[in-house]
C-alpha cells in the first residue's frame, strides 16, 4: 500500500518539471500512468445500491463522469439527452423547453481529477429522504439548470427590450456545472437592464450546428451584437494547436454575410488550463495521449495562436477579439505569477467558474 501511495504522490511532481523531456516520454509515461489508474479508488466516494440505488433509478438519476461502475449502468445516460433536443423543422439544436434540473457535483476518492462526478436531477418532483440524505452527505455543490419556453438557457433577472444580444457558442457559454444565475449571459443581464440578453449555448456543439443556430437565430430576430465564444476543443480536433485556421475562417463567412456584417460581433477564445500556465499540467481525463508526450508542442501551438486570429480579422468589420487569458488577467491583474493563478476562473480542467463567468462577461461590457 505504501509503494501505490508513493507513486500517486509522484504523479504531481511528473507534470511540473515537464520541461524535462526524460519524463516527457510516450512509452514511459503511458506505462506509469497505467500502472497507477488501475490501483486507484473507484471515482465516486460512494457507489448506491440496494434501497437508495433503487429510488435514484425511480426518481430518474442521470450521472456522468462516474467512469461508469457496474453498479450504475442502469441508470447511467448522456447528461445531455436529457437537457437537449433536435429540432429538424428548424435543422438547430437547442435546449429542451421548460425544463429544470439540479446538477450535484459529488465528493470522490479519486485523486488529482477535476471533473468530479455529477449527478442530475429533475426540478419537478419531490426526493424520497433517503436520496436526499445521499445528496447532503456527498455533494461537493449544488447548482441548477433552467430552459425557458424557446429552448434558450434561463437568463437572470427576467428583461424585455427591444435591444437584444445574442450569446452563441458550446458548453461555456451554456455554463456547463454552474448555476443559472451564475452564466456569462446573467453577469452581462444584471449589468445592463436596458439589453436583452440571449442564453443560446448548448452542451457538445461543434462549429457548424453552433453557426447553424446562429443564422437560424438572426434570421427570426435583430440582434444588435453577436457573442460567440470558441472553445479550444473546437479547433484543437485530438491534436495540439489543432485546425483553429479553419474553424475561424468559416465563423468569420458568417460574421461578415450581409446580415451580420453591420452587426456588433464579439469572438472570444477560450482554452485549456495548460495554456494559462504551462507550469500547471493536471490529468485531464478528456484529453488524449497525444498531450502527453507534445506538452512543448502544445504551449507553441497555442502561443501563437492570437497572433494568427488578429491576422485573419483585420479584413473584418465590427468584430472585437476577445482572450479569455486576457480578460482574466484584467479582472485580477495582481494574481497571475503562480501555478495556481487562474485556476479561480476554472470550475474543472476547462469550463468557466462563476469568477471565470464573470470576468468575460465583464471584458464584453467593456466594448459594448
Amino acid at each position: 500500500m505504501g509503494f501505490i501511495t508513493a507513486i500517486i504522490i509522484t504523479i504531481p511532481a511528473l507534470f511540473l518539471v515537464a520541461s524535462n523531456k526524460q519524463f516527457l516520454k510516450a512509452r514511459d509515461f503511458n506505462q506509469l500512468k497505467l500502472s497507477v489508474q488501475d490501483k486507484l479508488p473507484k471515482k465516486l466516494k460512494l457507489i448506491p445500491s440496494g434501497d437508495l440505488l433503487q429510488a435514484l433509478i425511480e426518481v430518474k438519476a442521470v450521472y456522468e463522469d462516474t467512469e461508469v461502475p457496474e453498479e450504475l449502468k442502469k441508470i447511467v445516460t448522456d447528461e445531455q439527452d436529457q437537457l437537449t433536443t433536435y429540432n429538424h423543422d428548424k435543422g438547430i439544436a437547442i435546449l429542451n423547453p421548460n425544463k429544470s434540473f439540479s446538477g450535484y457535483y459529488l465528493k470522490t476518492n479519486k485523486p488529482f481529477t477535476m471533473q468530479p462526478p455529477t449527478l442530475y436531477l429533475n426540478n419537478n418532483q419531490a426526493l424520497p429522504k433517503i436520496v436526499s440524505t445521499y445528496l447532503d452527505a456527498n455533494k461537493i455543490s449544488h447548482f441548477n439548470i433552467s430552459s425557458d419556453k424557446q429552448g434558450y438557457r434561463v437568463t437572470f433577472p427576467t428583461v424585455e427590450s427591444a435591444r437584444k444580444v445574442l450569446l452563441v457558442g458550446d458548453s461555456i457559454v451554456y455554463g456547463y456545472g454552474i448555476d443559472d444565475k451564475h452564466t456569462i449571459a446573467s453577469y452581462l443581464q444584471r449589468s445592463r437592464s436596458d439589453i436583452q440578453f440571449y442564453n443560446a449555448g448548448i452542451p457538445g456543439l461543434g462549429t457548424e450546428d453552433i453557426l447553424n443556430r446562429l443564422k437560424y437565430e438572426t434570421d427570426q430576430q435583430n440582434f444588435e451584437a453577436i457573442v460567440y465564444i470558441l472553445f479550444q476543443n473546437d479547433y484543437s480536433d485530438g491534436n495540439p494547436g489543432g485546425e483553429y485556421k479553419n474553424e475561424i475562417s468559416k465563423i468569420l463567412k458568417v460574421f461578415n454575410s450581409e446580415n451580420l456584417r453591420n452587426k456588433k460581433k464579439f469572438l472570444i477564445s477560450h482554452n485549456f488550463i495548460p495554456y494559462f500556465n504551462p507550469n500547471f499540467i493536471w490529468q485531464f481525463h478528456f484529453m488524449a495521449d497525444p498531450y502527453w508526450n507534445q506538452i512543448e508542442e502544445l504551449s507553441q501551438h497555442l502561443a501563437i495562436f492570437d497572433k494568427d486570429v488578429k491576422s485573419m480579422l483585420k479584413n473584418s468589420s465590427n468584430i472585437t477579439y476577445i482572450d479569455s487569458k486576457d480578460a482574466f488577467s484584467k479582472f485580477h491583474p495582481d494574481n497571475k505569477n503562480s501555478n495556481f493563478s487562474f485556476t479561480s476562473f476554472f470550475q474543472d480542467g476547462g469550463h468557466l467558474s462563476p469568477l471565470g463567468a464573470e470576468a468575460i462577461a465583464t471584458e464584453v461590457l467593456n466594448s459594448l
